[in-house]
């Protein structure tokens, strides 16, 4: 969940340069802007898990059990 909004400015900007080429984007952009696409998904992987943190409706102070393989099924996880 948190690699999708970091990878997404690389793979809009290399998605741009394989459908228009290096010829239709800005001068400042003819080669990788690396720093700028990875401070671009830093901001949006954190923004991401900022609104998921305060969205979620996971209780707190309680002790997660995660999903397990019991007799050969597999019980959900769920809060203790």
């Amino acid at each position: 969940m948190t690699l999708l909004p970091f990878l997404l400015p690389l793979i809009v900007y290399f998605a741009w340069r394989l459908v228009y080429g290096t010829d239709r984007l800005p001068e400042w952009a003819q080669q990788v802007p690396w720093v700028s696409l990875l401070s671009v998904g830093i901001v949006l992987a954190a923004l991401t898990l900022g609104v998921y943190r305060l969205t979620s409706n996971e209780p707190a102070g309680r002790h997660y059990v995660p999903p397990r393989m019991e007799d050969g099924t597999i019980v959900p996880g769920h809060f203790d």
